[in-house]
């Protein structure tokens, strides 16, 4: 494995990590498309931000010989954890069996491997952290904080995987899920009341996996648990109320994906209130996650106010060299310009992104702007200049070659490129793409070929709730054949 040089476990959890697509809409064929959505993170949250906020690692005070020395060399490590010195202490200490033979042997070892744990994690060195707190887990098996070191081990590697700082397999990410999801509920089981377990669950299923359905009730929980604390349980356990709002900006987003977005709505807003003093989510993408969510709602001039706060702190962010302006921001902005009839307001905003660095969702969107312009073949030429440059979601761009084609009667070029998009697709991920069929069936109906058309419809009515667009197309195909066929019985009457 590749070791990063800093810990970015939290990158996705507090929106604040790398780059990613945003909204996504397909609106020039079929009608009735969803946009879609992926969650925007930047990376910004070093490693001395973060301890193990689960519980205190404790002094040993034991009337034992060894006693004395465990101590020494715990109150050592924690001074090299105040100043981040994480190799430091992997030096002092790793591996323990070797360098203090007595210690592991005396069994006042848990707490130092605790910690030892956590700087290999900081190292990179996930599974030696993994390892370190096994040989804890066989001597202290009801130890919530063996457990949760564990599971954050697991989850610290697979964040890093997922920003392509760490290098795993796919039988070693696999194992990683399953270690965090098994030491994530053992956690749960031993202390319900707490928020975090449940809340870095629910983001392993969320972010690291894309099931945000199965994150829902864990973000709910983590949200409960907050909320059901008093005034003075709060105080104490201040640690622990980022992560409730997180979990508030994450479940809206899980809802948002799952087709709720009034209930997304709700709890985006709930979040937006309860973080208004604090930022523990970045205001970039808090209100731009409110902007997704109105975007869906239809509230086109109300998710511009949001996006015009987010360019407002991305233009006053310091770290932001320039005053750089994420270009998602600036997409789905143009998105909702030209949902008002303002396409060409639209193409201004993200004339704003420099062409060389467009990636393909906001050629996408340019692309959609030209449309609404009438401007189709322009369009064409600009998702041409996508496919240059888009070798992750190729297939989507085809799509939406194919769309604009088969409006322009192009109904051979629509087919070819719905069949590239199909081919990329399988080579890419190895399963078919249905909606390729589903223009492709679009494609021939419109040349005539009803027969062949209706037969591929037939073929796809299992998948027809993943298919936006499909039962209403495939009515019109049935009634509009059946009006030919009865045109064409007249005919032959007469």
């Amino acid at each position: 494995m590749h070791a990063p040089e800093k810990n970015t476990a939290q990158m996705v959890e507090t929106g604040e990590s790398g780059t990613g697509p945003a909204f996504r809409s397909e609106t020039v064929l079929p009608p009735d498309s969803v946009p879609e959505d992926k969650d925007h993170n930047e990376k910004d949250v070093s490693s001395a931000q973060y301890s193990l906020d689960e519980g205190d690692v404790l002094g040993l005070d034991v009337e034992h010989e060894i006693a004395p020395q465990a101590n020494r060399l715990l109150s050592e490590i924690k001074e090299l954890e105040r100043e981040c010195r994480w190799d430091a202490i992997v030096a002092l200490c790793h591996p323990l069996e070797e360098k203090y033979p007595a210690i592991v042997e005396s069994g006042l070892d848990i707490a130092i491997r605790k910690s030892l744990s956590f700087a290999l994690v900081n190292a990179g060195r996930h599974m030696e952290a993994i390892g370190v707190l096994k040989s804890a887990l066989r001597a202290e098996p009801e130890d919530y904080m063996v457990h949760y070191g564990i599971a954050y081990a697991s989850y610290d590697a697979l964040y890093r995987n997922k920003n392509r700082q760490l290098l795993l397999k796919p039988a070693e990410k696999q194992q990683l899920i399953e270690l965090a999801h098994t030491h994530f509920k053992r956690c749960q089981q031993l202390s319900p009341g707490r928020v975090t377990p449940f809340y870095r669950d629910g983001m392993v299923f969320k972010e690291i996996e894309d099931k945000p359905r199965k994150a829902i009730p864990l973000l709910q929980k983590a949200v409960a648990n907050w909320r059901c604390l008093s005034r003075e349980e709060k105080k104490t356990r201040h640690q622990e109320r980022p992560k409730y709002i997180r979990a508030l900006y994450h479940l809206g987003s899980c809802l948002l994906k799952d087709s709720r977005p009034r209930k997304a709505h709700e709890v985006m807003a709930q979040m937006l209130n309860e973080d208004r003093d604090t930022d523990f989510v970045s205001p970039i993408f808090k209100h731009f996650g409110m902007a997704k969510v109105l975007f869906q709602l239809l509230k086109y001039e109300d998710a511009i106010k949001h996006l015009e706060v987010a360019i407002r702190a991305s233009e006053a962010d310091a770290k932001n060299l320039g005053g750089y302006v994420p270009d998602y921001v600036l997409e789905l902005k143009a998105a909702c310009l030209s949902r008002l009839k303002e396409p060409a307001s639209a193409l201004k905003v993200l004339k704003a992104i420099p062409e060389k660095k467009r990636r393909p969702y906001v050629r996408w969107r340019e692309a959609e702007a030209l449309v609404f312009m009438g401007k189709k073949e322009d369009a064409i030429s600009v998702l041409n200049k996508a496919l240059e440059r888009d070798n992750r979601s190729r297939h989507k761009t085809l799509l939406r070659l194919s769309r604009i084609e088969c409006s322009l009667g192009h109904f051979d070029a629509a087919i070819l490129s719905a069949k590239k998009a199909a081919q990329f697709y399988r080579n890419t991920y190895g399963n078919p793409l249905k909606e390729a069929d589903f223009l492709i069936a679009i494609a021939m109906f419109n040349k005539g070929e009803h027969e062949r058309a209706l037969h591929l419809m037939e073929g796809l009515k299992q998948d027809a709730d993943k298919i936006p667009g499909f039962s209403k197309t495939y009515q019109k195909m049935r009634q509009r054949h059946n009006d030919f066929l009865l045109k064409d019985g007249v005919s032959h009457e007469a």
